[in-house]
């Protein structure tokens, strides 16, 4: 504990030494307030630091995540892309086939056309007709005309 005196001043001193008390403390609370403010704005700089490290990080990582997709998708494009370039050459093949396949296929029709043209329909005809009776033979009259071929008759 501190020593203490007691002394006799005027009024007016001891009003003045009061004052000068207040003022010391006033001037020491403000003194502890600002110190208190500025660790304050010491704690939040530390915040926010941390907060826009994180963000940064956090930014970056969507960066690489975004650039990987990207990159993967265009990936996908080009490998989708040359399976229909093959796809593109394997469809003009045959249709080059096609197109080179017609003026043959043009040719035989019209062969056909004219041998069918050319057919002897009474001939047919009579074809038809031992067809048609041969058909109603017996399996015993089939076989006696199988031998008569085979001779020669």
């Amino acid at each position: 504990m501190s020593e203490k005196e007691l002394l006799w001043v005027d009024k007016e001193l001891v009003d003045s030494l009061k004052n000068l008390d207040t003022a010391q403390m006033e001037k020491e609370g403000m003194s502890q307030v600002l110190k208190n403010f500025q660790r304050e704005l010491e704690l939040w700089d530390g915040v926010f630091n941390a907060a826009t490290l994180d963000l940064r990080r956090k930014a970056e990582n969507i960066k690489k995540s975004y650039k990987q997709l990207v990159d993967e998708e265009i990936e996908g494009l080009y490998i989708f892309w040359e399976s229909q370039q093959n796809r593109k050459k394997d469809i003009e093949d045959k249709f080059r086939y096609f197109k080179d396949s017609v003026p043959s296929l043009s040719q035989l029709i019209d062969s056909l056309n004219t041998q069918i043209n050319n057919l002897d329909v009474s001939k047919l005809e009579r074809c038809m007709n031992i067809l048609e009776r041969f058909s109603k033979l017996s399996q015993e009259e089939k076989e006696a005309l199988k031998v008569l071929f085979q001779l020669g008759l």
